[in-house]
């Protein structure tokens, strides 16, 4: 069993209570009243790669950097938009704040094992190799920082030539305007997309585990309802699925952009995800 604690610990109140095949009722039950003890909300998940947070991250981390490479914005006003979406930090300040150098040695070591996805941004990589702007505890990461203004995120003039260097160096025409909604879009779907595809792999026993895990541990917000949730009730299942799909044929080489089964599945039934869960749950009962 691992007991996962989100970063940064001493603030955020999530802990995932990561159970193996091998782990006792009696082990979990321990370590969720331990939780409860040190004011912590734990959720129980299987094990995978990332549990169910970073692996949800992980293709909102990436679409963010390929959207700032295709240009239309810059890395203030990507964060702005998802800010505004409501999430507490945008993927930027998140990565400043965790370190540019721990998502730089998590994907060598993940390209080193071919788990890379066939369209990955290096903008991260290079900003970390040819300037050594790992983030806040360097006081210089996507932004600049200031001791006497604490964690306030400043912007840089390095990191606007860097990032205008490298479209040009890559051939890439920027885009003119990319407006917050599509930002959004692209950055939030494919994350929600994934934790489809952890209900369907047993990893997340319900959606309600996945907004937990969003909100007390992930900065999503609260009002929303949590990722899953806001699917059901914001989105809609078809409009999810139609533009999941749109942007699998825009941007080939991104699977998380390819629609889960369990998606296809509720929208075929004409019902939520929590929906289907209950009915799930209902029929188990009768049984």
């Amino acid at each position: 069993m691992i007991y996962f604690f989100d970063s940064p610990a001493h603030v955020m109140k999530l802990v995932e209570i990561v159970r193996s095949k091998h782990t006792s009722d009696h082990t979990v039950a321990l370590v969720r009243a331990h939780s409860k003890k040190i004011k912590k909300i734990g959720v129980v998940v299987n094990n995978c790669d990332g549990f169910v947070g970073n692996r949800m991250l992980r293709s909102y981390a990436t679409e963010s950097m390929l959207v700032l490479e295709d240009g239309g914005c810059d890395v203030a006003s990507i964060d702005k938009a998802i800010r505004d979406f409501g999430v507490a930090l945008g993927p930027f300040q998140m990565a400043d704040l965790a370190g540019n150098d721990i998502s730089y040695l998590i994907k060598k070591e993940r390209r080193s094992r071919n788990l890379l996805y066939a369209r990955e941004s290096n903008l991260g990589d290079e900003l970390v190799e040819k300037f050594n702007r790992v983030g806040q505890k360097a006081m210089k990461g996507w932004y600049n920082y200031d001791a006497r203004l604490g964690r306030l995120p400043l912007p840089s003039e390095e990191v606007s030539k860097f990032v205008s260097d490298y479209r040009v160096s890559k051939g890439v025409v920027p885009l003119s305007h990319v407006p917050d909604h599509v930002i959004v879009e692209r950055v939030i779907y494919p994350m929600i997309n994934e934790g489809f595809k952890i209900l369907e792999e047993n990893i997340a026993y319900h959606p309600n585990d996945i907004d937990i895990i969003y909100i007390y541990g992930y900065g999503w917000p609260a009002w929303r309802g949590g990722p899953m949730f806001f699917a059901d009730q914001s989105v809609g299942l078809p409009k999810l699925l139609s533009k999941l799909e749109e942007f699998y044929r825009t941007y080939p080489g991104s699977d998380y952009f390819k629609p889960s089964a369990l998606l296809h599945t509720c929208v075929s039934k004409g019902v939520g995800v929590q929906e289907y869960y209950n009915q799930k749950a209902s029929m188990k009962s009768k049984l």
